[in-house]
Order: structure tokens, then sequence, then C-alpha cells
């Protein structure tokens, strides 16, 4: 009986080492399959990153670029708008300008009306001058 007690503690020791062994491996295998992944993870981590990294770059570089063309547009609008005021000042020295002139030229044609009118009187009656 002790015998056979001894054979099945001796089976049961053989069976539980089998186990501890196989889960040993199962650990092992379990920690590298996630030592892997890790790794993996870390790579497309780092490769997401210099992504982002690239993107930030440009998106600078654009934005630098753009507040240039804003600043240019600015500057090009302050210009227009200079001229456009000196235009609209011209505009109103030369319409100033051609009112006296149309101003005198009526002045002038009244005379030159009154003359004729005048000279017609006296073709009609010449002691009416």
């Amino acid at each position: 009986m002790l015998e056979l007690l001894k054979e099945r503690y001796q089976e049961l020791k053989i069976q539980l080492e089998t186990k501890v062994n196989d889960h040993d491996r199962e650990m092992e295998v379990t920690k590298r399959a996630f030592a892997e992944e890790r790794r993996e993870l870390e790579r497309a981590f780092q490769l997401k990153v210099g992504m982002l990294q690239g993107q930030k770059a440009e998106l600078a570089t654009l934005h630098t670029e753009s507040q240039e063309v804003v600043r240019g547009l600015w500057e090009q609008l302050q210009r227009r708008a200079e001229l456009e005021r000196g235009h609209a000042w011209r505009l109103s020295q030369d319409r100033a300008r051609l009112q006296e002139v149309l101003q005198w030229l009526r002045i002038e044609l009244e005379k030159l009306s009154e003359e004729n009118t005048l000279l017609k009187r006296a073709g009609e009656d010449p002691t009416r001058v």
C-alpha cells in the first residue's frame, strides 16, 4: 500500500511538474508575444509621432507663408486706397475746374447772346444801337 502511495505520489509529482513546465513555456511564449506586440506598438507610435511632427512643420510653414501673403495683400490694399484717394482728389479738382469753366462759358454765352440780340435789333432798326 505504501508502495502504491509512493507511486501515486510520484505520478502526481510528475504530472504537476509537467503542468508547471507547460505553464512556464506558455508564460514565456506569452511574454515574447507581448514584448513583440509592444515593440510593434512603439514602432507604430514613433511613425505616427514622426508623421504628426512632419505635418506640424508643414502647417507652420504654411502659416508663415499665409501671413506673408496676407501682409502683402494688406500693403497692396493700402497702396490702392492711397491711389484711390489721390484719384478722388484729382477728380474733385477737375470737377471744380470744369464747373468754373462751365460757369464762365455760360456767362460768355449770355454776353454773346445779348450782343447778338442787340446786333439783330440794330440790323432791323439802325437808329436803335
